[in-house]
């Protein structure tokens, strides 16, 4: 029996998608990949699931210097 998966659609605000667009291309990930990462970051922030996200305090993607300056924009 297959397992479908359903698409989510997710329409950012214009500041949003620069942001992950920033990132996908600083990481040469696609904007799909950059999304479903902040997804996971985002539950696993709130407790709701453990993805390991919270152990990786030096990783380049989630804490690199680089978007700092993205929020000041």
């Amino acid at each position: 029996m297959e397992n479908k998966v359903k698409r989510i659609g997710y329409l950012p605000r214009k500041r949003v998608l620069e942001i992950i667009d920033e990132i996908s291309k600083n990481e040469s990930i696609s904007r799909s990949k950059v999304v479903g990462l902040l997804v996971e970051e985002a539950l696993d922030a709130r407790g709701i699931v453990n993805f390991g996200y919270s152990n990786k305090i030096k990783s380049n993607l989630y804490k690199s210097e680089i978007y700092k300056d993205a929020k000041n924009e």
